[in-house]
């Protein structure tokens, strides 16, 4: 269902279907009545219905509408509730915010396809309307009963959902688990029962994969995202497991070049097959010594490159005077930090388990050296990423607590802990913490598992104790949708 622009007529005109002269800053007609003119020159929109005829003169092959088939939405109801209009249009002038910090587009998503999707299944709707109603809690600091009502029924929905094996493994439920995963920021706290939505996405792929599912844009989109979610909750949560048919998905789904940040530039340590790898990095480092080396290797290749990117555009920015040039190139910047956060995360855990397991081709000592560098350039990246807060900078967090958990110098690790007490005020991340207690300890035993005892000047290991003043971290809870 495409979405249209209606007049800018004022309510009163609308009202009585009168044609409205959109005089300023009082119609004509509301002049002549001495009425208040309200709404006047606001832009509305309106959804269509869309249909599809094919005849003879088409010139369609058979082939050709079968590829119209696959890549298009389902068809929703001829009519759209009064509750999912009202959603399309929260959706729709959330991503037309100018202010970054409260930029949904940050998480990607896809979220252009959503409107004309709504309508279409029934988890999807409501997942869309408890993203949407929680949003506001975002900025204001405070959980919005409406936005609590709806996300119980959007948990309620999707439970119903996935009880429904005709329904359940499908491109609109995994983005409707993943929208809820979210907006969960937005309507819990961490004394709250948690729920785990990367357990649900996890436990749907390898089912969806198995069902053979359509492969469409949105499809392709959705599951490239949902994946990646799931690869990195996995490097802080081991409970949670990667099918071995997931990587062959990806490996269809997505090219075999990396990611490229611009058309000269390819990210090869973002490559998603590459990050697919990471979690099994951690859990059995020593069967992916080679891997890990490898791995490592290609992110210090893409940190120059993307740190000159930043630095180009940065330049280029500062020399844009119109304000909507202005907006596109701080929001490519900030594009481009999420990204600089990701390869910096990836280089951190890499060095950190070479580090751990003191392989005999490993100098250890450049290790730490190249350690406290990346370290320096996580914290001034989260520093420059405070202006972006939460969604634009909620990509810090995973190298930031990585970089906590592999630390052992008391000083180094105070500054990374004034850098998460700034960005714990913010919904986004907190639930990460037990899962950084997590991979610090398991480092450790790597450590001992190796035999290490590291007594170079000025690299000493320490046993740390959690972060200075903070509570015990809660514990993961089991997901209660499943």
């Amino acid at each position: 269902m495409p979405r249209t622009p209606s007049s800018r007529g004022c309510d009163a005109c609308r009202k009585q279907k009168k044609k409205c002269d959109e005089t300023t800053p009082t119609c004509s007609r509301c002049s002549r009545l001495k009425i208040v003119c309200k709404g006047l020159g606001v832009r509305r929109w309106k959804f269509q219905a869309q249909s599809f005829t094919e005849t003879a003169e088409t010139g369609a092959t058979a082939h050709s509408r079968a590829l119209m088939r696959l890549h298009e939405a389902p068809r929703p109801r001829k009519s759209l509730s009064s509750d999912e209009t009202s959603t399309g249009s929260q959706l729709i002038h959330l991503l037309n915010t100018s202010d970054l910090r409260y930029d949904i587009t940050a998480y990607g998503m896809n979220w252009d396809a959503i409107p004309r999707r709504l309508g279409t299944n029934a988890a999807l709707d409501a997942a869309v309307g408890a993203f949407v109603r929680s949003h506001s809690n975002a900025y204001t600091g405070e959980i919005s009963p409406d936005s609590l009502v709806a996300h119980g029924q959007a948990l309620r929905a999707i439970s119903a959902t996935l009880n429904d094996p005709r329904k359940a493994y499908t491109a609109d439920v995994l983005y409707a688990v993943s929208l809820l995963f979210l907006s969960q920021d937005f309507v819990t706290r961490l004394e709250d029962p948690y729920v785990n939505h990367v357990e649900i996405m996890a436990h749907m792929l390898p089912s969806m994969i198995k069902q053979g599912w359509r492969q469409g844009s949105f499809e392709h989109g959705v599951i490239v995202i949902a994946s990646a979610v799931v690869i990195y909750a996995s490097i802080f949560r081991h409970h949670i497991s990667i099918d071995e048919s997931l990587g062959v998905l990806l490996s269809e789904l997505t090219p075999l070049e990396p990611q490229k940040i611009d058309r000269d530039n390819p990210l090869r340590s973002l490559a998603m097959q590459s990050l697919l790898r990471l979690p099994f990095y951690s859990r059995e480092p020593f069967q992916h010594v080679a891997e890990i080396r490898e791995t490592y290797s290609e992110t210090r290749d893409d940190i120059p490159e993307i740190q000159k990117r930043l630095q180009y555009l940065l330049e280029k920015g500062s020399t844009v005077s119109e304000a909507s040039e202005q907006l596109a190139a701080t929001k490519r910047y900030a594009l481009f930090q999420i990204a600089y956060s990701q390869v910096l995360a990836v280089a951190l855990l890499t060095n950190g388990i070479l580090r751990a397991i003191n392989g005999p081709k490993d100098d250890i000592l450049l290790l730490y050296e190249e350690a406290v560098s990346l370290i320096q350039a996580v914290l001034e990246l989260g520093q420059n990423m405070l202006y972006t807060r939460p969604f634009f900078a909620s990509g810090i967090s995973t190298p930031l607590l990585i970089a906590w958990a592999l630390e052992t110098d008391t000083t180094r690790l105070t500054k990374i802990e004034s850098m998460l007490v700034q960005y714990r005020r913010d919904p986004v991340g907190d639930q990460w913490y037990d899962g950084a207690l997590w991979l610090r300890g398991r480092m450790m035993q790597l450590r001992q598992r190796a035999g290490r005892e590291l007594t170079k000047s000025g690299f000493k290991i320490n046993t740390v104790e959690p972060m200075n003043g903070e509570q015990p971290l809660p514990k993961v809870g089991r997901c209660v949708i499943l």
